[in-house]
Protein backbone atom coordinates (compact mmCIF):
# COMPACT_ATOMS: atom_id res chain seq x y z
CA UNK A 1 0.00 0.00 0.00
CA UNK A 2 0.94 3.37 -0.48
CA UNK A 3 1.04 4.79 2.95
CA UNK A 4 2.97 1.27 4.02
CA UNK A 5 5.64 3.03 1.78
CA UNK A 6 6.27 6.20 3.01
CA UNK A 7 7.96 7.53 5.89
CA UNK A 8 6.89 8.68 9.43
CA UNK A 9 7.01 12.19 9.18
CA UNK A 10 5.26 12.12 5.85
CA UNK A 11 2.54 9.83 7.46
CA UNK A 12 1.95 12.20 10.32
CA UNK A 13 2.06 14.97 7.80
CA UNK A 14 -1.32 13.34 5.59
CA UNK A 15 -2.72 12.29 9.21
CA UNK A 16 -3.07 16.49 10.27
CA UNK A 17 -3.95 17.20 6.40
CA UNK A 18 -6.81 14.79 6.97
CA UNK A 19 -7.74 15.89 10.31
CA UNK A 20 -7.24 19.70 10.07
CA UNK A 21 -9.87 18.63 6.61
CA UNK A 22 -12.31 16.25 8.54
CA UNK A 23 -12.78 18.95 11.93
CA UNK A 24 -13.18 22.15 9.07
CA UNK A 25 -15.85 19.77 7.25
CA UNK A 26 -17.71 19.11 10.88
CA UNK A 27 -17.13 23.39 12.00
CA UNK A 28 -18.78 23.83 8.64
CA UNK A 29 -21.97 21.76 9.53
CA UNK A 30 -22.48 23.04 12.83
CA UNK A 31 -22.42 26.58 11.42
CA UNK A 32 -24.43 26.04 8.61
CA UNK A 33 -26.75 24.43 10.92
CA UNK A 34 -27.00 26.72 13.66
CA UNK A 35 -27.12 29.80 11.40
CA UNK A 36 -30.28 28.21 9.34
CA UNK A 37 -32.36 26.64 12.76
CA UNK A 38 -33.13 30.42 13.73
CA UNK A 39 -34.16 31.55 10.35
CA UNK A 40 -36.90 28.38 10.62
CA UNK A 41 -38.19 29.36 13.44
CA UNK A 42 -38.78 32.67 12.26
CA UNK A 43 -41.15 30.81 9.37
CA UNK A 44 -43.15 29.07 11.65
CA UNK A 45 -44.07 31.83 13.83
CA UNK A 46 -44.62 33.93 10.88
CA UNK A 47 -47.00 31.40 9.41
CA UNK A 48 -48.48 30.34 12.75
CA UNK A 49 -49.31 33.83 13.71
CA UNK A 50 -50.79 34.99 9.99
CA UNK A 51 -53.32 31.47 10.40
CA UNK A 52 -54.61 32.70 13.21
CA UNK A 53 -54.96 36.12 12.27
CA UNK A 54 -56.99 34.83 8.75
CA UNK A 55 -58.83 32.45 11.42
CA UNK A 56 -60.21 36.15 13.85
CA UNK A 57 -58.27 34.36 16.60
CA UNK A 58 -56.59 36.71 18.45
CA UNK A 59 -54.57 37.55 22.12
CA UNK A 60 -52.45 34.40 21.74
CA UNK A 61 -49.34 34.48 22.60
CA UNK A 62 -47.18 32.03 20.47
CA UNK A 63 -43.55 30.47 20.85
CA UNK A 64 -41.73 28.59 19.00
CA UNK A 65 -38.96 25.81 19.74
CA UNK A 66 -37.58 24.10 16.58
CA UNK A 67 -41.03 22.64 15.50
CA UNK A 68 -42.60 22.74 18.87
CA UNK A 69 -45.46 25.49 19.18
CA UNK A 70 -46.06 26.95 22.62
CA UNK A 71 -49.66 28.72 22.44
CA UNK A 72 -50.64 31.18 25.54
CA UNK A 73 -53.16 33.10 26.46
CA UNK A 74 -56.19 33.98 28.79
CA UNK A 75 -59.70 32.30 26.44
CA UNK A 76 -62.30 30.53 26.58
CA UNK A 77 -62.86 27.21 25.66
CA UNK A 78 -64.24 27.64 22.19
CA UNK A 79 -61.29 29.88 21.00
CA UNK A 80 -58.94 26.96 22.71
CA UNK A 81 -60.25 24.43 20.48
CA UNK A 82 -60.65 26.55 17.37
CA UNK A 83 -56.66 27.99 18.16
CA UNK A 84 -54.99 24.25 18.18
CA UNK A 85 -57.24 23.34 15.35
CA UNK A 86 -55.46 25.93 13.49
CA UNK A 87 -51.80 25.86 13.93
CA UNK A 88 -51.78 21.84 13.66
CA UNK A 89 -52.98 22.30 10.02
CA UNK A 90 -49.95 24.64 9.53
CA UNK A 91 -47.31 23.41 7.67
CA UNK A 92 -44.01 22.54 10.23
CA UNK A 93 -45.83 22.29 13.22
CA UNK A 94 -44.94 19.26 15.27
CA UNK A 95 -46.10 19.19 18.81
CA UNK A 96 -48.25 21.81 20.28
CA UNK A 97 -48.72 22.76 23.78
CA UNK A 98 -51.24 24.69 24.72
CA UNK A 99 -50.62 26.54 27.86
CA UNK A 100 -54.24 28.65 28.15
CA UNK A 101 -56.08 30.13 30.86
CA UNK A 102 -59.63 29.42 30.47
CA UNK A 103 -62.35 31.68 31.37
CA UNK A 104 -66.18 31.64 30.82
CA UNK A 105 -67.63 33.71 28.63
CA UNK A 106 -68.39 37.27 30.41
CA UNK A 107 -71.97 39.13 31.05
CA UNK A 108 -72.55 40.52 27.69
CA UNK A 109 -74.59 43.60 29.42
CA UNK A 110 -71.43 45.03 29.98
CA UNK A 111 -71.94 45.82 33.89
CA UNK A 112 -69.10 45.03 36.87
CA UNK A 113 -69.81 44.67 40.26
Amino acid sequence: MYFDSIDDNKKSAVIRIVLVGVFSFIAIVFLTIKSVIPSIEKDLLNRVSLALYENKINNILVTVSGQNIILEGLVSEQVQTKAVKTVSQVRGVGNITSEFILVSSLPKSGKTR
